[in-house]
C-alpha cells in the first residue's frame, strides 16, 4: 500500500515538474515572439505577449521589463514604473529593472529620482554602460552637451561595442553642431548594428541638411527597409522626393505615413504643399485643414492654407490664416509681412501700411517689407515715398534685386512725368 502511494506521489511530483517545465518553455516561447515584435516597432502586441508569458511564469522578471522596455518605446512612462518596481520585488540588484526605472523617471522629467536609480546601478556595477548612457541622456536634456559627451565616452571605455553609445554622442555632437563627428559616431552605429533604425534617420537628417540628397534618400529608404511601419520615416522619404519634384512619389510615401498614424500633423502639411505644387487644390486643402484640425496652433500648416487662398484670390480667407498666424507668433514681422500684401492687393491701403510698419517695428532690416511697403505707395502713385522705401532696403543690402528693379522703374516713371508737358 505505502509504495503504491509513493509511486503515485514521485508521478505527480514528476507531473507537477513537467507542467511547469512546459509553462516555462511556453513562457520563453512568448517572450522570444514578443522581442521580434518589438524589433518591428508593434509595442501592444508585443505587450500582449509578455502578459502572456507573466501569465504562465509570474516570476519572470524578464516578461516585466520587457513590458517596461515596451512602454518606454511608446513614450508612456507611467505605464512603465510599475513593471519596473513588480521587477524590483523579485530581485531588487537586477540592474536592467533599474535603468528601466531611471529611464522612466527621466522621461518624466524627474531628474534626481532617475539620478538615483542609475546611482544605485553603478554602485552594483560600476562598468556598467547603460548606466553611462542614461547619466549622458540626462545632461542631455538639462543642456549640458560637454558633460554628456564625457558620459558617453565613459560608457564606451567600459563597452566600447555599445552602439547606443555611439548614437547617443552622435546626438550629442549634433547638438553642438559638430556634424563631421556627428556621421562618424553615425557610421560607428551602424557598423557595430546596420539595423539601428534611429541612426539611418540620424544619418539621413544630416545629409539633408548639408544637401546630401541622394545619400539622405538612401538612409531613409534603408530605415523604411528596416521597420515598414514607421511613419517618419515615410514623412522624410516623401520629403525629399518633394524636394527633388519627385511629387508622386512624394505623395506616395507622406500618404502611407498618414495611414500608419492618421494624426501625424508634419505628414499632413507634407501632403498639403505636395498636392498644392502638384496642382491639386482640393487635396492640398483637405490635408492642411487636417492638419489644424490635429493642432490649430499649427504655423506651418495656417501658412501654406494661406498662401494657397492667396493664390486662388479668396483674400478673406487668405488674411484670416496670416491674421492667426500674427496670434501665435506675436512677436514675429513675418506675418505681418504678408497682411500687407494681402491688404494692398485688396486695395485696403490703410491696413497694408499699417501692418508694413509693424513689421518693421519688430524688425527694421527687413526687407521684404521696405519693398512691399514702397510698392504700396506706387501704386497709390506716391513716387517719392516708394523710393524712399526701395532705397532703404538697398541702404541694407545694396544687391537687393527687386528692390533695384523697382527703384529703376520708378525714377524712370518719374523722370518722365517730369518732362512731360504741363496741361
Amino acid at each position: 500500500m505505502k509504495s503504491t502511494i509513493l509511486i503515485i506521489l514521485i508521478f505527480l511530483i514528476s507531473l507537477c515538474f513537467s507542467c511547469a517545465k512546459d509553462d516555462y518553455t511556453k513562457a520563453r516561447d512568448y517572450v522570444s515572439k514578443g522581442n521580434q515584435l518589438m524589433d518591428k516597432g508593434k509595442y501592444d502586441e508585443a505587450i500582449d505577449l509578455f502578459k502572456k508569458a507573466l501569465g504562465l511564469d509570474s516570476s519572470l522578471v524578464e516578461g516585466y521589463n520587457n513590458i517596461a522596455r515596451a512602454y518606454l518605446s511608446r513614450i508612456s512612462p507611467d505605464q512603465a514604473i510599475p513593471y519596473c518596481y513588480k521587477a524590483l520585488s523579485i530581485d531588487s540588484t537586477n540592474i536592467d529593472a533599474l535603468n528601466l526605472l531611471a529611464m522612466a523617471y527621466q522621461n518624466q522629467g524627474l531628474f534626481e529620482q532617475s539620478l538615483a536609480q542609475y546611482g544605485k546601478t553603478l554602485k552594483l556595477d560600476s562598468t556598467n554602460a547603460g548606466a553611462y548612457i542614461g547619466l549622458g541622456g540626462l545632461n542631455l536634456q538639462r543642456g549640458n552637451y560637454e558633460q554628456a559627451i564625457v558620459r558617453f565616452r565613459q560608457a564606451l571605455d567600459n563597452d566600447p561595442s555599445s552602439s547606443s553609445a555611439h548614437y547617443n554622442l552622435a546626438y550629442a555632437y549634433y547638438l553642438l553642431g559638430k556634424l563631421n563627428e556627428a556621421e562618424e559616431e553615425l557610421r560607428e552605429t551602424l557598423k557595430l548594428n546596420p539595423k539601428f533604425v534611429e541612426a539611418h534617420m540620424s544619418l539621413g537628417l544630416i545629409y539633408s541638411n548639408q544637401g546630401r540628397m541622394d545619400e539622405a534618400l538612401s538612409e531613409y529608404k534603408k530605415a523604411v527597409a528596416i521597420n515598414p511601419n514607421l511613419e517618419s520615416a515615410h514623412h522624410s522619404l516623401g520629403m525629399i522626393y518633394a524636394s527633388q519634384n519627385e511629387l508622386d512619389k512624394a505623395i506616395q510615401e507622406m500618404e502611407k505615413a498618414v495611414e500608419l498614424n492618421p494624426q501625424f500633423i508634419l505628414a499632413h502639411n507634407g501632403l498639403g504643399n505636395a498636392y498644392w505644387q502638384k496642382g491639386e487644390t482640393d487635396k492640398a486643402i483637405f490635408h492642411l485643414e487636417k492638419a489644424i484640425q490635429i493642432d490649430s496652433n499649427s504655423v506651418d500648416a495656417h501658412h501654406s492654407l494661406g498662401t494657397i487662398y492667396y493664390s486662388l484670390g479668396k483674400m478673406d480667407l487668405a488674411i484670416k490664416e496670416f491674421e492667426k498666424i500674427s496670434e501665435l507668433r506675436p512677436n514675429s514681422a513675418v506675418p505681418h509681412n504678408f497682411l500687407c500684401i494681402l491688404y494692398r492687393d485688396s486695395n485696403l491701403w490703410e491696413k497694408a501700411e499699417e501692418e508694413c510698419r509693424k513689421a518693421l517695428k519688430m524688425d527694421s532690416s527687413y526687407l521684404d517689407a521696405y519693398y512691399n511697403l514702397g510698392l504700396l505707395y506706387y501704386k497709390k502713385g506716391d513716387l517719392d515715398k516708394a523710393m524712399s522705401q526701395y532705397r532703404r532696403a538697398l541702404k541694407i543690402n545694396p544687391d537687393f534685386k527687386i528692390a533695384q528693379e523697382a527703384l529703376k522703374i520708378t525714377e524712370g516713371e518719374m523722370e518722365n512725368w517730369k518732362r512731360s508737358p504741363s496741361p
